[in-house]
């Protein structure tokens, strides 16, 4: 009887780590399916894609005053026969936070799926403007009353898990730069 140590072919080995590979990304994809899928149906393939790789992103700072000075608006939308002003627009394509930012709106984690909407309409002080080349959506953001909501097909949810930091950032858009 010999007393040398077992050995393990080095073809099991790389097998064995091979499929351990496998296996750990299937369950990564899995993992992310499961997190994007309900956002993925509450917005649409369209604006899910604009919303996660759209070329250009703006900020917009609403106004819902009934007078606001007529110099100061951008531009007016309505919605459910409220009008919204634009009354701030700023890119930000490349700001700091934008890609969490992003991430979140496509996370299932982020949303209060059991939230209804409240009886009188959300007061939105603010839109992201999400663009590539003729695709367009627009999401509107309620930090009062914690939602969201997809101008183009009116789909509302709930973000109050993430709505300290989806106002968090938004008002940081809005501060003057000091160049």
């Amino acid at each position: 009887m010999s007393d040398a140590p077992r050995t393990v072919s080095g073809k099991w080995m790389i097998l064995t780590v091979f499929g351990l590979a496998i296996a750990m990304s299937v369950g990564a994809w899995i993992y992310h399916y499961r997190q994007q899928r309900r956002p993925m149906e509450l917005w649409g393939a369209p604006a899910a894609k604009l919303i996660a790789h759209g070329t250009e992103v703006q900020a917009l700072r609403l106004s819902t005053s009934e007078e606001p000075a007529s110099a100061d608006i951008l531009e007016t939308i309505t919605l459910d026969g409220q009008r919204l002003h634009v009354v701030e627009r700023r890119d930000i394509d490349k700001a700091r936070g934008l890609v969490h930012f992003r991430s979140g709106l496509l996370n299932a984690n982020c949303f209060d799926w059991t939230a209804t909407p409240s009886e009188s309409p959300p007061t939105w002080q603010y839109a992201l403007y999400f663009v590539d080349g003729q695709e367009t959506a627009t999401i509107l953001f309620a930090p009062q009353e914690r939602r969201l909501r997809l101008l183009e097909t009116g789909a509302e949810i709930s973000v109050a898990p993430i709505s300290e930091g989806l106002e968090t950032f938004l008002k940081e858009q809005f501060i003057p730069s000091s160049d």
